[in-house]
This record gives structure tokens, C-alpha cells and sequence, in this order.
């Protein structure tokens, strides 16, 4: 029987928004599994209602990204309706045109009782579904796990006792328990769980970032777990420039940036990005008579924010300076990349800062922290600062808006050669070949 390769792409196909991050390393990867590879690859999602990987007929689920998936069903067919995302009126379909609208309009259709009636008919209709058995031989690629369901795990943990199925995770940082616990969200303990029960089991664990690698080496050591083996490969960087266009926010528009110098600052804007030093940057270089180009910050509102947010948009001293953009399309980010003096990175620990390499494959300069897997982005190609000195990022900062500086790192920039996505798609499956014979 046929060895097959399945590739997990649970969270992708679940993801709402732009694609960044995380959301676009499974978007690049799992096409090219599609496209380039000559293995029987199937593609599958993790289905907690039946707790299953069930196959999805990724193509068509692609094409439509974020608007509904289509699962393939045991006879073959396709199955069109998303299991988690069953309409109220199906919860009431027994009663009548007018009770549901009196229910539907009096609120009772956010009860608990309710919810459980569409998590029912969920599970019923995702019984239907094509369920994946593993069988020898068989692998599967993971390149963001479910790992707070413990049906997940432990349906790999069976496929590695049962069949020798060979797991293939990408670990894209595990900076919660090591480095940045203080910075992280809800997820820590479900991370470090994860790293504690599969990593181990693993026939490759790929890392994106040889800071990550080395993280988690350390701590499976530190926690007497013997590592398995790892790679690193580097992610793609050809980015596709959207055609750019001024952001219409009006907050931007008042702040007359778009009419002088600026610089932007990209990322989700929570504890770990650091965005507290740009505040502390800012109020330094007014002590010191010292006027910066206006910082723009593009990213959604993150985790632990309020209040360096509300010091930077009520300080009266600085204020005015900041600008923050928090819904920007790829249109407005090209933008505000191409018009941007410089861009500041000043994050204190990063699995890759992927905003590090857009900014200079826009061929704007960039300075950022001289922490983790940030030295190893363009290097050479960029100036670094310790996350910890206000004091330092200023004066880099000032450096860098210099005539000479400018044109010197914006001549660099140009030289730049990004990874493409299929270079790192190779770089993946070369490594699953020789390492996990896959």
C-alpha cells in the first residue's frame, strides 16, 4: 500500500483576516505540497467534534479562504457547510418561521443550551466526513498544531505507537516558556505541552529560526527530554508587493505624516513587540530638544496593551508624535513602506521578524533588536540596538535619518536577495527526505 505524506492545515483554513505571520508560512508551504510534490499528499484538517483529522479537498477550500471549507465526505462527495460554523436557523428548524424570530430577536439564541444544540448538529454532520486512519508508513506535516486539545495529541501519540506514523511539526518560536513567559497569552501551558509530548516523539522537528532551535534544545535538555532531531530552514521572502496607496484613516490623515517624514513600526502591538521603548525613545529625544520624524504603528491591539497605549496616545508631551493604524490593508502597508524614512523593529524576542525582511526587501531601511532570531534576518543589511536602551535605539535612530545613512543603507537595501518560497519549500522537503525518508 502506498505511503501517504498528509498535511495539516487546520488553522489556515480556519483563518480570518489578512494573511500574515504564521497564517502565510502555512499558506506558502502547504500550495507548493500541492503543486510540486510527486508523493500521494493529502491534505487534512483536525475536527474536534468527531476528534479526527478529516480530508478536505484543499484546492477549492483555498479558493475561498476564510469563507468556508469543503471536506470530503466517506462516499466521496464533497461536504460544503464549515462543521463550526452552523446557522441558528438550523438550531430551530422544527419550530415555526415566527418562533424563531421572536427567539432569535429576544437574544435566547446565545444561550448555552443553544450553543450546545449547534455544537450537536456539528458533530452530526461532520460524521459524514472522510476520517483519516494512519497506516504504516504513513507521515504528516505540521506546521501549527492544535495543541491545546488533548484528542489531538493523543491521536499522535497512537499513530507513533500504533503505526509508526512519522510527525513532522514546524516550531516557530517557544519564547512563552523560555524566554518571554511575562509577554504571553493562554496558550503557554498548551505550547509547553505540546513540546513535551510530541516534540520527543517526532521524526523531524523543523525550526524557522536557529535561536528557536537552540530555545528548545535547551529546554527539552533542561527538562531531561532527549531532543529529536532538528533542522532549520529559512522562511520565504518574496513578498508580492501589493500596489500601494495612502492609508485614508483619519487619525493619519491629521497627523500630516503623509505630507513630511515618518517611520513605521510593524506588528501586533502587545508587551512583547516592546512598542513601550518607542514611547520612552520619544519622550528622551524631546528632553533633549530632539525632533523626530512622527512614528507610525500599524498592527491590531495584542495582549497586555492599555496602558503604554494610553501613554502614548494621551501623553501631551509626545502625543503627537504617534500614529496608530490598527485595520491597514497590503495596499496601504506597501505604502507606508515605500514613503517611510526608516523602519523600527524594537521587540524583545522574535521566532523571525518577518517585518525586518519586508522592510528591506521594500528597500527601506530598518533598525531593530540585536535579540534572538532578529540577528540572523538580513544580516549585514541591518543596524541593531539593544530592546533595553532607549538611549541606544535614539541614537541609532538618528544615525540612520542622517542624508549619507540614508542613501548608504537604501543603496544596500537594493542589493538585497530575498529567499523565495520555493527555495524554502525545497529546503523543507529536502530535509523530510533525508532526514525522515518522506
Amino acid at each position: 500500500m502506498d505511503k501517504t505524506l498528509y498535511i495539516d492545515v487546520t488553522q489556515l483554513i480556519h483563518w480570518q483576516g489578512r494573511m500574515a505571520g504564521i497564517p502565510r508560512v502555512m499558506y506558502e508551504l502547504s500550495t507548493r505540497f500541492k503543486s510540486h510534490d510527486d508523493q500521494q499528499v493529502v491534505f487534512v484538517s483536525w475536527v474536534k467534534e468527531v476528534r479526527a483529522f478529516c480530508e478536505i479537498d484543499f484546492p477549492s477550500t483555498v479558493e475561498k479562504l476564510g469563507q468556508g471549507i469543503v471536506y470530503i465526505k466517506e462516499d466521496g462527495q464533497k461536504a460544503g457547510t464549515p462543521s463550526r460554523q452552523v446557522h441558528i436557523t438550523e438550531v430551530f428548524k422544527p419550530l415555526k418561521h415566527l418562533a424563531k424570530k421572536v427567539i432569535v430577536r429576544a437574544g435566547l439564541s446565545d444561550t448555552g443550551l443553544v450553543k450546545k444544540a449547534q455544537n450537536n448538529l456539528a458533530a452530526a454532520e461532520a460524521q459524514a466526513y472522510r476520517k483519516i486512519t494512519f497506516k504504516k508508513g504513513d507521515a504528516i506535516f505540521i506546521s501549527w498544531g492544535e495543541w491545546w486539545d488533548d484528542n489531538f495529541l493523543r491521536t499522535l501519540e497512537e499513530g507513533v505507537h500504533d503505526t509508526n506514523l512519522k510527525i513532522i511539526p514546524v516550531i516557530h518560536d517557544v519564547l512563552p516558556f523560555t524566554q518571554t513567559p511575562q509577554f504571553s497569552g493562554h496558550s503557554t501551558e498548551s505550547l509547553m505541552n505540546y513540546c513535551r509530548r510530541i516534540v520527543p516523539v517526532s521524526a523531524l522537528v523543523l525550526s524557522v529560526s536557529h535561536a528557536t532551535q537552540e530555545d528548545l534544545r535547551q529546554w527539552l535538555v533542561a527538562n531531561d527530554i532527549d531532543p529529536p532531531h532538528m533542522e532549520v530552514f529559512r522562511l520565504g521572502e518574496d513578498f508580492k508587493f501589493a500596489k500601494s496607496e495612502m492609508p485614508t484613516d483619519e487619525n493619519f490623515a491629521a497627523s500630516g505624516a503623509a505630507k513630511s517624514d515618518f517611520i513605521v513600526t510593524v506588528g501586533t502591538i502587545e508587551a512583547k513587540k516592546n512598542h513601550a521603548l518607542l514611547y520612552y525613545v520619544y519622550k528622551l529625544a524631546a528632553e533633549r530638544g530632539i525632533d523626530l520624524p512622527t512614528s507610525v504603528i500599524v498592527g491590531r491591539l495584542g495582549w497586555k496593551t492599555e496602558q503604554i497605549y494610553d501613554f502614548m496616545t494621551q501623553d501631551p508631551q509626545v502625543k503627537d508624535k504617534f500614529v496608530f493604524l490598527h485595520d491597514v490593508s497590503d495596499e496601504n502597508l506597501s505604502w507606508l513602506y515605500e514613503h517611510a524614512k526608516l523602519s523600527v523593529f524594537p521587540s524583545f524576542a522574535e521566532g523571525w521578524g518577518i517585518p525586518i525582511a519586508e522592510s528591506i526587501a521594500r528597500g527601506t531601511p530598518c533598525v531593530c533588536s540585536n535579540t534572538t532570531s532578529m540577528i540572523e534576518v538580513a544580516e549585514g543589511y541591518v543596524q541593531h540596538f539593544n530592546p533595553a536602551s532607549s538611549d541606544e535605539c535614539l541614537t541609532l535612530i538618528q544615525e540612520m535619518l542622517t542624508p549619507e545613512n540614508q542613501k548608504k543603507w537604501r543603496d544596500k537595501c537594493a542589493t538585497y536577495k530575498q529567499t523565495t518560497w520555493d527555495q524554502s519549500y525545497e529546503q523543507v522537503r529536502a530535509k523530510m527526505q533525508e532526514i525522515a525518508h518522506v
